[in-house]
C-alpha cells in the first residue's frame, strides 16, 4: 500500500478547496491524488477542525475580554452593553431528494441557514448551521443553544448591568427586526414611517453596531469562496443543527 498523505498535504487540499471553490476533480489534478481521495480528505479535515479548533476559537468573550468588547461596541456606535451582534445568512445548496420544499427560501433558491454571532472585531463567537432555508430567523434562534442561554441568563460570564437614564440595562446581543425581543437580545423598533425621532436615533445607533455582523459574513464568503457557489455536497454531509 502507498504511504499515507502527510497532514500538511491534507490540510493544503482542504484549504484550497474552501478558499477557491474548485471541484474535487480539479483539486485532484492539482495535488496529484484521486478524486475520491481528495473528497474523503476534505470531509475528514473539516470534521477535525470543527471538533478540535471550533470550541477553542468560536466562543463568547469572557471576563476582562468581554468588558473590553463592550467598550469597543460603544465606541463604534454609541450603543451601551453590547457583547455581540447576531444575524443569518443563506448557504446555497442543490435541492435535496427529500423534503426539498423545506429548503426553498424566500429569495427563491435552495439553501441552509447559517446563524452567527460576532464580537466587536467581527470574530465569530457562536454559530448554528443546517436549518432548512425556509425557516424564519426567529425560529432558527429558538432551535439553538444560544436561545436557551439567553433565556436562562447564562450566556455571559460577567453580570454587569448599568443604568442609562434611570433604566437598568443588562449585557446583550443585538439583532435586526427578524429576531425576538428578549431581556438580553435587543432589536430595533419596527414600523419605520411611524417612529419618533428618538426611536429613529435608537435604531440608527443600534444599526451602527450591528453592521459588524454583515461585514463578517462578507469577509467569510470572500475568504472561503466555496460559500459563494452552490454547495454540491449531499445534505447528509452538511453540518446538522
Amino acid at each position: 500500500m502507498r504511504k499515507a498523505l502527510m497532514s500538511e498535504h491534507r490540510l493544503a487540499i482542504t484549504l484550497y478547496r474552501l478558499s477557491s471553490g474548485m471541484s474535487f476533480r480539479a483539486i485532484a489534478n492539482q495535488f496529484g491524488v484521486g478524486k475520491s481521495t481528495a473528497c474523503n480528505i476534505y470531509h475528514e479535515v473539516c470534521a477535525v477542525i470543527e471538533q478540535e479548533l471550533m470550541p477553542k476559537y468560536i466562543r463568547f468573550p469572557e471576563g476582562q475580554e468581554l468588558l473590553l468588547n463592550v467598550e469597543k461596541f460603544k465606541m463604534r456606535g454609541g450603543f451601551p452593553q453590547v457583547v455581540a451582534a447576531i444575524d443569518g445568512s443563506h448557504i446555497q445548496i442543490i435541492a435535496p431528494d427529500e423534503q426539498a420544499q423545506d429548503y426553498f427560501n424566500r429569495k427563491q433558491f435552495y439553501s441552509i441557514n447559517l446563524q452567527a454571532s460576532v464580537d466587536s472585531n467581527g470574530l465569530f463567537c457562536d454559530t448554528l448551521v443546517g436549518m432548512p432555508g425556509s425557516v424564519h430567523d426567529a425560529r432558527v434562534l429558538k432551535r439553538s443553544a444560544l436561545y436557551t442561554k439567553l433565556k436562562n441568563g447564562t450566556l455571559f460570564s460577567v453580570n454587569r448591568p448599568v443604568k442609562v437614564q434611570g433604566v437598568e440595562v443588562p449585557l446583550m446581543v443585538i439583532s435586526d427586526p427578524a429576531y425576538l425581543l428578549m431581556k438580553n437580545l435587543m432589536r430595533p423598533y419596527s414600523g419605520q414611517n411611524r417612529l419618533t425621532p428618538a426611536q429613529n436615533r435608537f435604531n440608527y445607533k443600534l444599526s451602527q453596531c450591528r453592521v459588524v455582523v454583515e461585514t463578517a459574513f462578507d469577509r467569510l464568503k470572500g475568504r472561503w469562496r466555496l460559500l459563494l457557489n452552490k454547495n454540491q455536497h449531499d445534505i447528509r454531509n452538511l453540518r446538522q443543527p
